[in-house]
């Protein structure tokens, strides 16, 4: 070897790095291999439910915006019809009149509502989380995307109610998140209407335990939902942990066995409910 050759300049070498010495690199073994995917299982675990958490959160929000508008649209009503608010006569429900009734199912036109002028769209009266619910029998669910019922304290179904009659806008519950039993066969599906003698319509708390509810002064919110304990008259339903299992409940003030209006004996407190307030 050349003397005036130094080290790193040696063949197969590179700054002093033997090339054709074979390098071995370290590896993970089984054993640490199974210790990050225990890792990566367990923050799965525990994130993925804030996940879903995080976008009910979401999805309440929009509801709450939805029934928020929706709750302008029918003040805003009153205000150019004499203070009176619509009537749910001849099947409708909410804010859709145009109605195809020469056959089964029928069809509405959101652009004949009450409220449309005011709303000028007809999504707004979906919520996200109620996507897969279907509609009552005889609508056809696919051109009914309605998630919320009314009271028909308010939204009558013969007559009409004027603003002068709520006692309490702030406290009477205008609208908000609908369910119920299909009499009889207890499947679960949309309904639009939350009081009067359709005892078998309920809220329902779908956003993480919560129901989203308009009001008759146009405010609107999430809150809890009280469960009934004893069925009563409503048997049929089946038993109250049903009730509980679907979310379908009922928005109290007091908690209590009251003598409902309508015929009906559904042991709770329609203080919310009514025009008139009662207290116990």
């Amino acid at each position: 070897m050349n003397k005036n050759t130094t080290e790193c300049e040696m063949p197969g070498t590179v700054w002093g790095v033997d090339l054709r010495k074979p390098t071995f690199r370290s590896a993970f073994t089984l054993i640490e291999l199974l210790v990050v995917i225990s890792i990566i299982a367990i923050l799965a675990a525990v994130l993925f439910p804030v996940f879903a958490q995080a976008k009910e959160t979401a999805k309440k929000a929009t509801c709450i915006s939805n029934v928020k508008q929706i709750s302008l649209a029918f003040v805003l009503y009153t205000t150019d019809y004499d203070d009176t608010w619509p009537t749910a006569q001849m099947g409708n429900r909410l804010w859709n009149t145009g109605l195809d009734q020469s056959s089964m199912p029928w069809i509405p036109d959101f652009t004949q509502g009450y409220i449309y002028p005011y709303t000028k769209s007809s999504q707004i009266t979906d919520c996200m989380s109620a996507q897969g619910l279907p509609g009552p029998w005889w609508y056809d669910s696919k051109f009914l995307p309605i998630a919320y019922g009314t009271n028909l304290a308010i939204m009558k179904n013969s007559g009409y109610t004027q603003t002068s009659e709520i006692e309490l806008p702030a406290e009477t519950l205008l609208l908000g998140d609908n369910a119920g039993f299909l009499p009889g066969t207890g499947d679960l599906q949309r309904y639009h209407i939350i009081f009067d003698n359709y005892n078998w319509c309920f809220l329902q708390a779908r956003h993480n335990h919560t129901t989203v509810i308009g009001w008759a002064d146009g405010h609107a919110k999430s809150q809890k939902l009280n469960y009934l304990t004893e069925i009563g008259s409503m048997s049929w339903l089946g038993t109250s942990e049903d009730l509980r299992v679907n979310s379908l409940g009922y928005a109290l003030k007091y908690p209590r066995v009251d003598t409902a209006p309508s015929g009906s004996s559904s042991p709770v407190d329609w203080y919310y409910y009514r025009l008139q307030k009662v207290l116990p």
